[in-house]
């Protein structure tokens, strides 16, 4: 089952001091139930993640990856995750494409974030050089706390 884990109202620091954290604490976006758009990859500075959450661990989905948006995600993996008798949290972050970046090397690489779930095919190593993918990607993990 889908589970949207307690907000901590302690924030990392250093995140805030990079920018990557909101002054108000508004650096996350709910898109339902245990659907949870952040700006980093680190829950652990909004959620309450203790030594008891572990990486999910699924027969026919990978714990982490990449989709189009939290939405196609669900439409993907909701009936998978509904089923599960643990609590499931999948947290997102947006990869922004940047067209100027284009051609010119480095930027986003599709290799180190798991499989690709969405709706187009990625030809190029870099997200930047990818026909399409104009709204760019999210990447995602997927966290189980045992019931």
């Amino acid at each position: 089952m889908l589970y949207t884990p307690p907000i901590r109202r302690v924030h990392d620091p250093v995140g805030r001091m990079l920018g990557i954290l909101s002054p108000l604490g508004q650096d996350y976006k709910i898109h339902g139930l245990g659907l949870i758009e952040i700006g980093h990859w680190n829950p652990e500075f909004i959620f309450e993640m203790t030594d008891a959450d572990k990486w999910a661990d699924f027969d026919r989905m990978s714990e982490y990856g990449v989709c189009d948006s939290p939405v196609q995600f669900h439409e993907y993996h909701g009936a998978l995750l509904e089923a599960d008798r643990r609590r499931i949290t999948v947290f997102f972050v947006h990869v922004a494409k940047d067209p100027e970046n284009a051609g010119e090397g480095g930027g986003w690489r599709w290799h180190k974030w798991g499989p690709y779930i969405g709706d187009h095919l990625p030809t190029t190593e870099y997200l930047d050089d990818e026909a399409g993918f104009d709204d760019g990607v999210y990447t995602y993990h997927a966290y189980a706390w045992p019931t």
